[in-house]
C-alpha cells in the first residue's frame, strides 16, 4: 500500500470513527476503504489490503 493512500485511509478512518462512534471500528474502516476505492477503482493495491479482525 502506497504511503499517500495509507495517510488518506487513516485520516478518513479517524474522521468516521469520531463522527460515528456508535457504529464502531469495522464500519469506520469500511467507509474509509470505500472512499479510497471510489477515488482509485483501477488500483486495488491502494485499497484492497486493509482488513478488520475482531469484534
Amino acid at each position: 500500500m502506497a504511503d499517500h493512500a495509507s495517510v488518506r485511509l487513516a485520516e478518513s478512518f479517524y474522521e468516521h470513527l469520531t463522527a460515528y462512534q456508535s457504529t464502531g471500528v469495522a464500519h469506520a474502516l469500511h467507509h474509509a476503504v470505500s472512499e479510497l476505492r471510489a477515488r482509485h477503482p483501477d488500483r486495488p493495491s491502494l485499497w484492497a489490503s486493509p482488513v478488520h479482525i475482531g469484534p
